[in-house]
């Protein structure tokens, strides 16, 4: 009944942290949309060398003691300095307004969860895990609304519900 053989169900604790590198990679996207704007494409280069090199090191720095896991925190890392690098120029060109507080919040949240799932997997109960990752959802969420969605939301349900 599993979907995977016997030798990858430890995978979790790296295909977790390795998660973080694709939410990364779409925050870099998101992120360069003002170096494209400013037909600056050439900067980059310079955004992905800088990542690059932070790779190597961290990976260089990080897999002797914790081999692939060091790898796979090596990698997320090394993407959240290249989407945070590009947000940096992307905002000089295009100021969008960046709300960098919830990002900040959301990301700590998040890391707090897995690391959580990581270290306390095998003492957690199934409740306690239930709620903990409503919980991270759920702040998620709520941070990720601006005050106007959250008023749109509630004349919404107001109507829906007492109409």
């Amino acid at each position: 009944s599993y979907i995977v053989n016997q030798e990858f169900h430890n995978a979790h604790q790296i295909i977790g942290v390795l998660s973080f590198q694709g939410f990364f990679y779409g925050f870099f996207m998101i992120a360069s949309a003002g170096i494209w704007k400013a037909k600056r494409t050439d900067l980059n280069l310079y955004t992905m060398l800088l990542a690059m090199f932070l790779g190597v090191f961290l990976n260089w720095f990080l897999v002797p003691s914790f081999g692939i896991l060091g790898a796979s925190i090596a990698t997320a890392f090394t993407f959240s300095i290249w989407g945070f690098t590009t947000i940096f120029i992307s905002e000089k060109f295009w100021g969008f307004n960046f709300n960098y507080k919830v990002f900040i919040f959301q990301l700590v949240s998040t890391v707090t969860y897995v690391s959580m799932k990581l270290n306390y997997q095998e003492s957690l109960s199934f409740y306690t895990e239930l709620f903990l990752t409503t919980f991270t959802v759920s702040l998620l969420l709520i941070t990720s609304l601006s005050k106007e969605k959250w008023k749109k939301i509630e004349v919404y349900v107001r109507n829906y519900f007492y109409n």
